[in-house]
């Protein structure tokens, strides 16, 4: 149950995969940040549509202020509730790797909820109950930016390993550069390759 929690959050990071030379590989290109102003691409999109009425229903029994959130942003902003799927999905992903990830996210979403709430009241209060107010809204938000620091530095330590998979693949390529070549010249070639 743990590792289907449903959150919203970061980035995923995805392996290096090796191919032709030049060329990315469909895992990475669909991870790629994409332009400014681009949508998430197709086939991701229709992806999670599939899965959409299951992540919903779970997220609806582990936070059910969230999932209340998501379906007015659903109705409001289509555009902005896949972008939240997406992240929700990438969390997943990366919790694989990174068990605590799940929890950071849901605590993180239940805290941005709680500040958005209290703020929309804050105006309303006057006096003592207006310095009580903020005085719970900064423990919140101290506690908001204590989470993203840990958020950054697990996506800092994921790309970190990423980046020494990555170095040990190419000194390891290199090495068997001219094999390499051969290969991939040999299936160009469409010449059966003996492995």
């Amino acid at each position: 149950m743990r590792t289907w929690m449903l959150i919203v959050g970061l980035a995923l990071g995805t392996p290096a995969v090796a191919g032709p030379p030049g060329l990315e590989s469909e895992r990475d290109a669909m991870h790629r940040p994409p332009p400014p102003d681009a949508g998430p691409p197709i086939r991701l999109v229709q992806e999670l549509l599939d899965r959409e009425d299951e992540l919903l229903s779970f997220i609806e029994t582990q936070d059910p202020k969230l999932h209340a959130r998501l379906m007015r942003l659903r109705q409001v902003d289509q555009r902005a509730y896949m972008g939240h799927l997406i992240r929700v999905d990438r969390v997943m992903e990366r919790s694989k790797t990174d068990p605590d990830v799940l929890e950071r996210h849901l605590r993180m979403a239940q805290i941005e909820i709680s500040l958005d709430e209290k703020a929309q009241i804050y105006p309303t209060v006057s006096g003592k109950e207006r310095r009580s107010m903020r005085g719970e809204m900064e423990i919140l938000t101290v506690e908001l930016f204590e989470l993203r620091q840990s958020e950054r530095r697990a996506v800092l330590e994921n790309v970190e390993t990423r980046m020494k998979r990555l170095r040990t693949e190419i000194d390891e390529r290199e090495l068997d550069r001219e094999q390499i070549v051969d290969a991939y010249l040999d299936q160009l070639l469409q010449t059966p390759v003996d492995l």
